[in-house]
């Protein structure tokens, strides 16, 4: 609502838009939608549009990887994971190499594809996946992506190449639907220009069923790597905006943060991102959402927030911790005695303990109206929330879909959609039935 910056917010059931839209157009903000709760009547996002070099493999790869993750792997676990990861990268890589070698722009969907074309029907016959990588290689020759298939075909064999293969299969299976490929086939995001232009982008995440969540969490880290790597080439001198302009300040919203998948190195992302103009606030219903997705990193996550506003709740985890987090406070008993003999008088003397500042039955016990605000170098503080209906500009949010403000979108995923819903039932002439006859010619 304060339109000073851009803002990337995930909206769980869609509801945020439409109540908030219309302000936002006013602001000449452009809006961008990545629908994951219905597939459909959403911008669409494919990040080889922003796979600039080889490197970036590895970035998609992990980030892939660790979004489809439910928690932290064990050690024994990272056999697997590795070797996956190897087969994975390669195929990534081929795509990008043959995506620049053939002038098209590949998806993740097409792994899916190469799986199922991978293994050998014949044993004494390459398979197609085997084709495609030697020709490649004829035409660059020991390209990143045959180094790495070469390597996988080399070390893995047999029963091990086959679990590999089953395991790369599952991940990936998620691609065999067609509305998720449509979403990740072309791109309309334009995240480069994201801290140039105002923009207002809307993540709607499934809050139960999780299964493409893995998206918004790859979009989140290649954003993140997007508008950093063009925030220091900015700050570098290396590149330059139009004059009198300035980065925007990109602010990301993460409500239902546990949800979205283990975003790669957001401990890091949360201290450096601070000097390229970006910030993040995210939400959690409980502290152990966050010590269960980052079962490692969690305590990092806290420390480098500057800033935590506790909503309220009665779970121990969260109380325990917030109130060893603000601490101890000194008291003095002042203790007074009197004699009530015949020679009269009395003593005084003063005892001093600690306590905590706020013990945790206080923590559990705040208001409904009232918060807890913890911000770096300063003491705990309890403050009253704020409502959004006590904002200044409250009244330009619509209540509901009969308000007028109420802000409707529409976005095409195929060309098809765009054509069908241009066509109006006036506009459908029926013609009947159509028949071919065929004509016997007779020649004399």
């Amino acid at each position: 609502m304060q339109r000073h910056a851009s803002f990337i917010t995930t909206d769980p059931d869609g509801g945020i838009l439409p109540e908030i839209g219309l302000l936002l157009k006013k602001g000449k903000y452009k809006i961008k939608v990545l629908d994951l709760n219905t597939l459909s009547n959403s911008d669409t996002f494919n990040v080889f549009e922003y796979m600039h070099s080889e490197l970036d493999v590895d970035r998609v790869l992990e980030a892939v990887t660790e979004a489809t993750k439910e928690v932290e792997k064990t050690t024994g676990d990272d056999f697997w994971i590795k070797a996956e990861g190897l087969l994975v990268r390669s195929l990534i890589a081929y795509l990008w190499f043959d995506g620049r070698r053939n002038d098209y722009t590949p998806h993740l969907g097409m792994i899916a594809d190469m799986l199922r074309h991978l293994k050998r029907k014949d044993k004494n016959v390459p398979s197609p996946v085997e084709e495609w990588f030697e020709e490649l290689n004829e035409a660059i020759p020991d390209n990143y992506a045959y180094r790495q298939w070469t390597l996988f075909n080399n070390l893995y064999e047999s029963e091990t190449r086959a679990s590999v293969l089953g395991i790369a299969a599952a991940r990936y299976s998620v691609f065999d639907h067609e509305e998720v490929v449509n979403m990740i086939r072309t791109d309309t995001m334009d995240i480069d220009s994201w801290n140039e232009v105002k923009t207002a982008v809307f993540i709607a995440i499934p809050e139960t069923n999780t299964s493409f969540n893995f998206i918004a969490a790859l979009m989140f880290a290649t954003v993140g790597e997007v508008l950093r790597n063009k925030s220091d080439q900015v700050r570098l001198g290396k590149r330059a905006l139009e004059e009198g302009k300035e980065l925007l300040h990109v602010r990301f919203l993460i409500d239902e943060f546990a949800n979205i998948g283990r975003i790669p190195h957001f401990e890091k992302m949360l201290t450096t991102f601070r000097k390229r103009e970006m910030s993040f606030t995210i939400v959690l219903q409980s502290l152990n959402q966050l010590q269960t997705l980052y079962r490692n990193g969690w305590q990092n996550i806290l420390n480098g927030c500057a800033c935590l506003l506790y909503l309220g709740g009665d779970e121990e985890e969260p109380t325990k911790y917030l109130s060893a987090r603000a601490g101890k406070q000194t008291l003095s008993i002042r203790k007074h005695s009197m004699n009530k003999g015949n020679q009269g008088g009395g003593s005084e003397n003063r005892d001093k303990y600690g306590r905590d500042l706020i013990d945790r039955s206080e923590v559990a016990l705040i208001g409904g109206d009232e918060c807890l605000v913890f911000i770096s170098k300063e003491h705990v503080f309890k403050d009253k929330k704020f409502y959004a209906f006590q904002h200044d500009r409250a009244d330009e949010l619509a209540t509901g879909p009969t308000d007028d403000k109420w802000y409707t979108w529409r976005r095409y995923m195929t060309d098809e959609e765009a054509i069908l819903d241009k066509i109006s039932a006036t506009d459908i002439i029926d013609h009947g039935e159509i028949t071919s006859e065929l004509k016997e010619e007779t020649h004399v």
